[in-house]
Formats: structure tokens, sequence, C-alpha cells
């Protein structure tokens, strides 16, 4: 059973009710020459979107701490604001400077999944999680020779091309109004679209490419 790679530009779970997708099947690649600069072309957009595919799987969100304390070389105590401000320990890169109290930071970082022990300042025993920065591989580059031979191996690519066109709004069907549930003879501005009536959509062209 061939397996079916799919590269996406643009979310589909992002799309709004004015979105379309349209599924275009491109002819059998196997019947360009080898030597096309149609099928060169192609190959190339493929290679490169599968590399932007795999690195997007390889990225991590920043995350945000304030410093609360230095422990010692680069490990700090501080807060990490996403979880309403939960104190934790950070054990960051090495830096020229230890940084001050009370710094934001903006770093890329994982929970180790391992706790930290500390006293503090009444004597009370703490433990926190400790969370660790960390710097994002970059994925390897996919070559258009690799595309190829997933090609002819019975691998099937989808390629999204997406434009904006303006639409009809459906909630106000171009009328720019709706009625008002507190008055059955008015209406009022329709928040869909603002009153213009119309909508800016993304149109999906979705390509499907095979041997």
């Amino acid at each position: 059973m061939p397996t079916v790679i799919f590269i996406i530009l643009f979310s589909l779970a992002t799309l709004s009710a004015g979105d379309s997708t349209k599924i275009i099947y491109y002819p059998p690649l196997r019947k360009l020459p080898a030597d096309s600069p149609k099928l060169i072309k192609i190959l190339s957009e493929l290679a490169l979107q599968s590399t932007q595919s795999n690195q997007s799987a390889l990225n991590i969100p920043t995350k945000r701490f304030k410093i609360s304390q230095h422990v010692n070389g680069s490990d700090y105590l501080a807060y990490l604001t996403n979880y309403e401000r939960q104190v934790v320990k950070l054990e960051l890169m090495k830096r020229e400077n230890i940084i001050a109290d009370d710094t934001w930071i903006e770093i890329t970082a994982k929970n180790k999944g391992v706790v930290y022990q500390y006293r503090s300042v009444l004597g009370a025993k703490m433990t926190i999680p400790t969370w660790k920065e960390v710097v994002i591989p970059v994925a390897p580059a996919v070559t258009k020779e690799s595309i190829l031979k997933s090609l002819k191996n019975g691998d099937t690519y989808s390629i999204d091309k997406t434009k904006l066109k303006m639409m009809q709004c459906k909630t106000c069907t171009g009328s720019g109004k709706v009625f008002d549930a507190r008055s059955a003879s008015k209406k009022k501005v329709c928040k869909k679209c603002g009153g213009r009536g119309k909508i800016d959509a993304r149109v999906i062209q979705r390509i499907k490419v095979k041997w």
C-alpha cells in the first residue's frame, strides 16, 4: 500500500466559513521528459516544502520566564508565566553574564520531566519541575532525487496553493445587514462582514501529484 504524503502550506484547521478547497489532479509526472524544466520545478518545489514540513514538526514554541533567583552556573529559579507564574528550576545555556533577578526572557525550552528540591527562605522544602533551554534541530534538506525516488515507489504528494478571493457573505447573503433579535422589523449591521456584504475568503487549490 503506497504511503500518502501531504505537504500542507496552510493549516485547514484555520479556515473560515467562506474558505473553499478545490482539488486538482496533476497529470502523471512519468509522462514528462527526465530533463523537463516543468518536472525539475515540481520536484524542487516538493523538496523545499517537504523540508519546511519536516522543520515545522521539529519546532517548539517559545516560552516566557521571569528570572527569580540565580542558583549556580547557568541554573536559575524562575516563574513560568504560561502556567500562572509557576516557579521552576530553569537550566539555561551558558551565557557571558549572570542574568539579573526580575528579568524577562523568552526562550525555547522543554520540561525535563524531573524535579528540583530546595529550601525556601522560611525553611520549607520545595519541589518544583525542571525546564531546560534547548536548541531546535535543523531538519536535513530533502533532495529532488529523494522526492523522485519516493514518487516512483508509489508515494503521492499534495501541494496546497492559496489565494484570497472576495466572496459574498453567507450570513447576510450579501446585504450587509441581518435581523435584530430584539426587533423583527429592524436590521443591524452584519458582524461577519462588517456591513460590506462580502468577505475575504481563501480559495485553496490542492494539487495532487503522482508518478
